[in-house]
């Protein structure tokens, strides 16, 4: 299998396109960044709302770019030209980078899985790719329709299996993004209310992620819940139900908390009359269903208990996921990269069961809309703490709903700090969503 790599190939997928340069000239690599683009790379143009890259295609060819896939062409293209770089000129760069992508997706000979939901994307993504000796799938947060092509695009040809985050925020958005990536397996995690703001519904929501069915050829679902497993069925002929109660196809038949080892689990499938034996390296409920998605699509890929222990055991989860820190004589759990009512309110199901003095540092949830003071006031009930301190314009609404004798707002970092300051002995959750960049938190204690 070869990937696109010199600019006569890449002119033969745009027959409008036009050629400026030498057409047997190649290039290695991708990039849309002018500060981070390597030797020898093909610098992509795109226009975005907040910015267009064309501004900065003499920028990346000298820090060594090849050229630069375009749509219009720079007032300085001549001296580009002659200084040996190429320009391809297209009507559209973002529809160019995704014929890009799926002209390499046509040529992959391992299974391709796609990952969505309200929460737990990147944690399930990453336990499905250490079950597999090599595996290639979403880099960094790279999973919409600009990130996901240059994810693509960055597979190697040799992986085992490609897993995939597709995240959105409106409808359509997972349709379009699963006709690029045709995968064979399509995994929802779950459907909250993140996006509500967007969307109007959980229903709204709940069909928006049921986008993805058509694309794949089966659909693993939470199975806990109901509504989304009713509707998958309805929209999917193969669906693979994973959760905690017996009704799901996966489901664990016992759990056993074994301290810092995790949970072990008697796993229930539908491929084996007997059960499955295996332990998984955390001990929150929500990241065991992270872990039993992964472990479903594992199944149905055709790996055995053995390659399935040994993956687990190389588990290690992505940045401010049930990060633990001591500062000060406190434990801080950063459970910060996101946030929204879903995954707040599992976080602080399994918060509740710490020993000790608890206390909560909540960020805003944002992309609420005008659901934001409804949802935000929700979500006290599912609070069990000592304190509470809320930050972030709409987390006056939770502290709000809690009242003075339990909760604090406060505007600023600076003052979360001051009141922690104070707690002695404390265990503390930090969660709040990626625009309130909780994990700052960490340089300030």
């Amino acid at each position: 299998m070869k990937k696109i790599c010199s600019w006569a190939q890449l002119a033969a997928l745009h027959p409008e396109a036009t050629l400026l340069g030498e057409p047997g000239a190649t290039f290695a690599g991708f990039a849309i960044d002018s500060r981070r683009v390597q030797s020898g790379e093909l610098f992509i143009a795109l226009a975005t709302a907040s910015d267009d890259g064309h501004a900065y295609i003499a920028d990346a060819c000298r820090k060594g770019a090849a050229g630069a896939l375009v749509h219009q062409l720079p007032a300085d293209h001549q001296q580009l030209i002659d200084a040996g770089h190429a320009l391809l000129v297209v009507p559209d760069t973002l529809a160019a980078l995704a014929i890009l992508a799926a002209n390499w997706r046509q040529q992959w000979e391992f299974p391709v899985v796609a990952v969505t939901g309200s929460s737990g994307k990147t944690t399930v993504s990453a336990c499905l790719r250490t079950l597999f000796p090599t595996s290639a799938g979403t880099t960094g947060n790279y999973n919409n329709h600009i990130g996901l092509p240059l994810s693509m695009l960055g597979t190697p040809a040799d992986a085992a299996i490609g897993v995939f985050e597709l995240g959105m925020s409106g409808s359509g958005e997972i349709d379009a993004l699963a006709e690029l990536l045709q995968p064979q397996i399509g995994l929802i995690t779950n459907v909250g209310s993140a996006h509500i703001g967007k969307l109007g519904s959980f229903a709204a929501i709940l069909e928006a992620k049921l986008e993805l069915a058509r694309h794949c050829s089966c659909l693993i679902v939470d199975g806990d819940g109901q509504e989304l497993l009713d509707r998958a069925r309805q929209r999917h002929q193969d669906v693979l139900s994973v959760g905690f109660t017996a009704g799901c196809q996966v489901f664990p038949q016992s759990m056993e908390l074994r301290g810092e080892g995790g949970y072990h689990l008697e796993i229930r499938h539908p491929w084996s009359h007997g059960l499955l034996s295996l332990t998984v390296p955390f001990g929150q409920k929500f990241m065991v269903k992270n872990s039993l998605l992964a472990i479903a699509a594992g199944l149905k890929l055709g790996l055995d208990q053995a390659a399935l222990q040994a993956g687990l055991r190389r588990v290690q989860l992505p940045p401010l996921r049930w990060e633990l820190h001591r500062r000060g004589g406190n434990t801080y759990i950063f459970d910060c990269y996101n946030s929204n009512p879903g995954s707040l309110r599992a976080a602080l199901e399994d918060f509740s069961h710490y020993p000790g003095y608890r206390v909560a540092v909540l960020g805003e949830m944002r992309e609420l809309g005008a659901f934001s003071e409804r949802e935000h006031r929700k979500v006290a009930s599912a609070i069990n703490c000592d304190l509470v301190l809320t930050y972030g314009d709409e987390a006056r609404f939770l502290a709000d709903e809690l009242g003075a004798d339990i909760a604090t707002h406060c505007p600023t970092l600076e003052d979360v700090v001051a009141r922690l300051a104070n707690c002695q002995n404390a265990v503390v959750l930090v969660k709040g969503s990626r625009g309130n960049q909780m994990e700052r938190l960490l340089d300030a204690l």
